[in-house]
């Protein structure tokens, strides 16, 4: 199989072909069998002002994350996923037109990974429809289980737009509207 290296964002859920699933029969006439998870979930939240556009993950020592991949199962067994050594290190969940985020609620983004442990944490850039971008990382250890959500604490995001050409400034803000930091003024 291959896992694809770019996901599509769906509200509480996965895109397309992003979270695969396995299931083995006894033979052609067996119907009763069940799929099982080859992923797990790393599921961030966001909250603040701006409308995401893409959100990428990498393991900070280099964790292979998407690629080809071969998977082993026994009929009602558990899946082993095993990904290729030239597979990709990063991911990312592409969110189209944007996501807007709230500033009192976080707004969930799940990204389907191969059970991997992050044995020096992982890194998250967030990139906004005005092309800012803003990155987290953590440095401990954390571990993607097959079956299981690895949620992370909520993070503010705040998109800061950069002047375009045209704008104005005047008492009102950018263009009569709300006001943009530039240069920390």
């Amino acid at each position: 199989i291959t896992l694809p290296s770019i996901q599509t964002y769906a509200p509480d859920s996965f895109g397309p072909n992003s979270f695969r699933m396995m299931a083995v029969s006894a033979n052609t006439d067996d119907a009763a069998f069940r799929f099982k998870n080859l992923c797990g979930v790393l599921k961030l939240q966001l909250q603040g002002e701006g409308i995401i556009k893409s959100i990428t993950i990498k393991g900070n020592s280099d964790e292979i994350l998407a690629g080809s991949a071969s998977v082993k199962m026994s009929r009602g067994g558990t899946p082993a996923l095993s990904l290729a050594s030239d597979g990709a290190k990063e991911v990312t969940l592409d969110c189209g037109k944007g996501v807007s985020l709230n500033a009192d609620t976080p707004t969930s983004f799940l990204l389907a990974l191969p059970p991997t442990v992050f044995t020096k944490g992982f890194t998250v850039t967030v990139t906004d429809t005005f092309g800012g971008a803003k990155g987290f990382t953590t440095t401990k250890e954390n571990t993607i289980i097959r079956s299981s959500i690895l949620r992370m604490p909520v993070k503010e995001y705040i998109a800061e737009r950069q002047p375009q050409e045209g704008d104005y400034i005047d008492e009102y803000g950018i263009n009569h509207g709300p006001g943009t930091v530039i240069s920390g003024v």
